[in-house]
């Protein structure tokens, strides 16, 4: 029973787990942040040429770009 729970406490990280999760967090913020910069852009110019950009925002997920 000993050997057990050292051997499932060495296989817990929780600070390696941790680690990856608020650097996977980390990677999606930036990627959201990224496609929020894009959909800034892309809109004003979709609807200066008179075309409606509700379809791009439907699909990049924009909220009220």
């Amino acid at each position: 029973m000993r050997a057990a729970k050292e051997l499932l406490r060495s296989n817990l990280d929780v600070t390696g787990l941790k680690a990856q999760v608020l650097g996977r967090i980390e990677e999606l913020e930036a990627r959201e942040r990224e496609r929020e910069e894009l959909l800034a852009e892309v809109v004003p110019l979709i609807e200066g040429r008179g075309y409606d950009a509700e379809a791009v925002k439907a699909m990049m997920g924009g909220q009220g770009v």
